[in-house]
């Protein structure tokens, strides 16, 4: 198995929520399209930016498929033709376990976790603390479960050195930036990667607003 997957599986937490990014990524490409398209610009220029839109929009959602260890190359295919859609769709998506054992054992302590949060009558700031205690002792419990289970089933990642850099990855920057440094293995180039995501992003963003700016005005 490969370690990003068997990093994913063996961390997944117990309680997934939305991927706030993707998300704002996604009604951002809606807004720029809207806009690009109600000016009155070039097919020829209409062509390239929608090109570059749909570009960044299958590079990010190859990134988040694989955070969520899901098909890359139908994601990608997915988010280059329906930019905004897809990368709103895969904001809510949950991760793929692909092992109904463990997909079972996830189930089980989710169910668990709800049980014990449900009726707590607690003054809401104890309620917070005391959920948050429940969760952490949940998630130490589960990944320690995931991890017996993973060895029954004789299940090893291929390449234990390798560090999957997902908590530090931002859109489509980190992802260059960690094909860049796929072989890296340190704490360090990790945190490198993702001051190089976040400048190729910022970088990225200015030209589009450049271009943007520029067609405006000598439009």
């Amino acid at each position: 198995m490969n370690s990003k997957v068997y990093s994913t599986i063996l961390n997944i937490p117990l309680q997934e929520k939305e991927d706030s990014q993707i998300l704002r990524g996604g009604i951002f490409m809606l807004i720029i399209s809207v806009i690009i398209n109600l000016l009155d610009l070039k097919l020829e220029i209409l062509i390239v930016l929608q090109f570059i839109i749909s570009v960044f929009s299958a590079l990010w959602a190859i990134h988040r498929a694989e955070i969520l260890n899901r098909n890359k190359f139908f994601w990608g295919v997915l988010a280059f033709l329906f930019p905004p859609i897809i990368l709103t769709i895969l904001g809510f998506l949950k991760t793929n376990i692909k092992i109904s054992s463990i997909s079972n054992l996830v189930n089980e302590y989710r169910k668990k976790y709800e049980l014990k949060t449900q009726n707590i009558d607690f003054p809401q700031k104890d309620k917070i603390e005391l959920k948050s205690k429940i969760y952490n002792e949940l998630s130490s419990e589960l990944k320690q479960d995931i991890s017996i289970e993973l060895k029954k089933l004789n299940i090893q990642p291929e390449n234990i050195n390798t560090v999957s850099p997902s908590s530090f990855i931002v859109g489509v920057g980190g992802l260059i930036a960690s094909l860049f440094l796929k072989n890296s293995a340190t704490q360090k180039s990790t945190i490198n990667k993702a001051k190089l995501g976040y400048i190729f992003n910022v970088i990225v963003l200015i030209l589009l607003i450049s271009v943007l700016i520029y067609i405006i005005i000598h439009g």
